[in-house]
């Protein structure tokens, strides 16, 4: 008979403490920690849809990816303030840029009337549509930009970027088409005579260098950036871009394209001295293109000799006769359509001196709302850029901060004085539909970015509830 002992009943085995020590110990090995739960839904959206979760795989020198930290009350607090920030920027952005857009078209009118009351004068005295044709057809560039600037905002942002290279592959075509077919103007060759319209490809040029070069410079880690093997094709996008349009003769717009994309290498992280090379390179570059054309060396020249002198009354230069027109608007201006600057002396009022424009029929009190307005323009790029956690967004946002309000206030220094004159229009306010139509694209695009961040936020706050339910019913169950 075997022995009574050897017979271990059910309840004596639970009352044993060795074995339920070991079968708690298997427990906990077998039940799945946080960080095992997190990287289990992180990898899970990953293989559902890679192209959603760049912004996880490429490290950002300002941002800290969502699913590195863990998820709690605290974290989901500053999404809703991240995400409330964000939309006051944008708000920012578009009411600005609504303002001045209303006030450019008011504008483009007065500065344009007195080719209008020519057209009314050699017409017999009869007014017609075609007596306003210039200010009509800059009004019906702002209603096209408008339409597709909100096309534009509704395209998915991913997919923007999956056509970065396409998108600068079409800009460069039609930038390279100008020295087959390109139209002259002011002894610039960068025109584009469709038929129906006349386009200067390289505003749009300056669209697709940004979301391009916003693409590759995303991809590269901050190690990457001490490479110049590297840095290779961030350099080819830009200098591409730049040498496409300096081939034109266009030197005041290749200047904005060094300026737009030395700001976005700066910003993404690239070596101090790699950036002093290359601007003591762009430098030597662009005396050499001064040197070789007189009116651009006698242009620096008046700039240099007429700085600290007094206005020229007897033969004055353009940028003094811009100087006149701010001097005879006082504080509050002529009156709207009064100012006579426009009238013989002032050349290319309704473009690259409209601000002239501006000072003398507003005055002092309307020039100072214009600088206001595109500081506040740049305050609300910052703020949304600084608010994306998407490498390629934040770029992109500050492409188009240096783009549009980099630009407007080089146009507003250049007819103030305080840079040698080089035509570059004033965004928003200059007449010219493929500035306004390249600027409102750029708008879309950071629309898009904005809406694209908000949805991902969304989710990455459901992901984050959901991580904490699970985790919840996992200590439940031990």
């Amino acid at each position: 008979m075997p022995d009574a002992t050897s017979h271990t009943s059910p309840r004596s085995r639970h009352d044993n403490p060795s074995a339920t020590g070991q079968r708690a110990s298997r427990q906990a090995d077998a039940r799945p920690t946080k960080a095992q739960v997190r990287s289990t839904f992180a990898n899970s959206r990953r293989a559902a849809s890679p192209n959603e979760n760049r912004l996880y795989e490429y490290p950002s020198l300002i941002a800290q990816p969502v699913l590195d930290r863990r998820p709690s009350q605290g974290s989901s607090l500053r999404d809703r303030q991240t995400s409330s920030t964000r939309q006051v920027g944008l708000i920012v952005m578009l009411t600005s840029s609504l303002a001045l857009t209303v006030l450019g078209v008011i504008m483009v009118f007065s500065a344009t009337s007195a080719s209008s009351i020519s057209a009314v004068t050699n017409s017999g005295g009869q007014a017609t549509l075609l007596s306003f044709s210039v200010a009509l057809r800059h009004f019906a560039w702002v209603i096209i930009s408008a339409v597709v600037g909100f096309v534009i905002a509704l395209i998915p942002a991913r997919w923007l970027e999956m056509m970065c290279y396409w998108i600068f592959g079409l800009c460069i075509g039609l930038q390279g088409a100008t020295a087959l077919f390109g139209v002259e103007v002011s002894g610039n060759r960068n025109w584009l005579n469709l038929g129906f319209a006349q386009i200067q490809p390289s505003e749009l040029l300056k669209l697709g260098m940004i979301v391009c070069l916003a693409h590759v410079l995303a991809r590269l880690h901050h190690k990457d950036f001490a490479s110049w093997r590297a840095l290779a094709l961030p350099m080819c996008v830009f200098l591409a871009a730049v040498l496409a349009v300096a081939a034109g003769g266009d030197m005041g717009t290749a200047l904005i394209f060094v300026l737009i994309g030395g700001g976005m290498f700066w910003v993404s992280g690239l070596d101090r001295k790699i950036i002093a090379i290359v601007f003591l390179l762009g430098a030597l570059f662009a005396g050499i293109l001064v040197a070789i054309r007189p009116s651009r060396l006698r242009r620096v020249i008046d700039y240099i000799d007429n700085f600290f002198a007094v206005p020229d009354v007897v033969d004055p230069t353009q940028s003094e006769f811009a100087q006149f027109a701010f001097g005879s608007g006082g504080w509050l201006g002529v009156g709207l359509g009064a100012g006579k600057e426009k009238w013989r002396d002032l050349a290319e009022a309704q473009t690259d001196y409209i601000y002239a424009v501006v000072g003398e029929e507003l005055g002092l009190l309307g020039a100072v709302v214009v600088l206001v307005l595109f500081l506040a323009l740049g305050w609300a790029f910052i703020t949304i850029s600084l608010s994306m956690r998407n490498r390629y967004a934040q770029l992109a946002v500050v492409g188009a901060a240096l783009w549009i309000c980099g630009q407007g206030l080089a146009n507003m220094s250049v007819v103030t004085g305080l840079l040698p004159v080089f035509g570059v229009p004033l965004p928003f306010l200059s007449q010219g539909g493929s500035s306004m139509l390249g600027v409102y694209s750029m708008l879309g695009i950071v629309v898009g970015l904005v809406r694209s961040a908000d949805d991902h936020q969304g989710a990455d706050r459901r992901n984050a509830r959901l991580i904490r339910r699970s985790t919840a019913v996992f200590k439940a169950r031990t």
